[in-house]
């Protein structure tokens, strides 16, 4: 099957994505787009999950709903315990 000049670009957009952190898209001077590999979007997801959770902690405990540091040690150490059997 014959590849077209276009899909070849392509391919070969993609291999390189592969190999590299991101590839940067321009059109006319500013960044259009940006085409990254698989691994490095979900390490940027989970990277992101961990924000917004400690996003959502930071809102907790300016709305006094946090616990303190000493307890939730202590609740740390005791499931420890239990799971170590």
């Amino acid at each position: 099957m014959r590849q077209t000049p276009r899909a070849r670009a392509g391919r070969e957009i993609l291999v390189e994505a592969a190999e590299q952190e991101a590839i940067v898209t321009t059109r006319r001077g500013p960044t259009t787009a940006a085409t990254i590999s698989v691994e490095a979007h979900e390490h940027c997801q989970r990277e992101l999950g961990l924000l917004r959770l400690l996003a959502r902690g930071e809102k907790e405990i300016e709305a006094g709903k946090g616990h303190d540091l000493d307890t939730v040690l202590a609740e740390a150490d005791a499931l420890l315990e239990e799971m170590q059997g």
